[in-house]
């Protein structure tokens, strides 16, 4: 059985896994530039409005997040620039993780859809694997904001992710499971809470079971 360390305990992963181990990533890719999407074609967004509370604000006004809002009939979307499946995920799903923290339009919603996205697309288990360690940062802060909005989010975000990357999750669970809990006292919250670790615990087993 092979073991992921996370601070001075080793949580046991299965030995089989779908996804192959990535080589692990440099402090100097976790941060978007414009220069990391150079290479996409971008539509600036001259209409933003609205005060950012994270970097994703900065970086969507820029133009430099590779998707934009579908008004539709009944409801939003957002459309791509190209296929999420296509993208690179470092630095772009750590600045949309970052985004889960903001309150304000259109932040809120294209920080959510292009998180969900992301991580539904297909092959997105290797691509995030590798960001978990930086990812951990944005979802604590929007599970210990003092909007209740972004705290959903915030769990929403922990649910989708563990359907993701599956046991990989349990080294960072902590860290996590320890600010989900903080909002137990929230009725709002519990039913998203109790789906949020029923979905940690079928996704990481018994290790992860131990640490929620």
């Amino acid at each position: 059985t092979s073991t992921q360390a996370f601070g001075h305990k080793a949580v046991p992963l299965p030995k089989a896994s779908p996804f192959k181990k990535p080589p692990p990533i440099s402090i100097h890719q976790q941060r978007l530039t414009q220069r990391h999407f150079d290479r996409h074609k971008v539509v600036s967004n001259p209409f933003v409005r609205g005060k950012s509370r994270t970097n994703f604000g900065v970086v969507y006004s820029s133009g430099a997040i590779p998707c934009r809002i579908a008004h539709g009939s009944v409801s939003n979307g957002v459309v791509w620039d190209r296929p999420p499946h296509e993208l690179p995920f470092n630095p772009l799903l750590i600045t949309c993780a970052e985004g889960l923290s903001e309150t304000e339009h259109p932040f809120v919603f294209i920080a959510r859809a292009a998180f969900r996205e992301l991580l539904e697309s297909e092959g997105s288990g290797p691509k995030t694997i590798p960001l978990l360690p930086a990812l951990v940062v944005p979802l604590r802060s929007a599970l210990s904001s003092s909007d209740k909005s972004a705290v959903g989010a915030g769990i929403d975000a922990v649910t989708q992710l563990s359907n993701t990357v599956g046991p990989y999750l349990n080294p960072h669970l902590s860290q996590l499971v320890s600010q989900i809990h903080k909002q137990n006292f929230d009725a709002s919250f519990r039913e998203k809470i109790t789906f949020c670790l029923q979905t940690l615990e079928a996704n990481g087993g018994e290790p992860a079971l131990a640490l929620i």
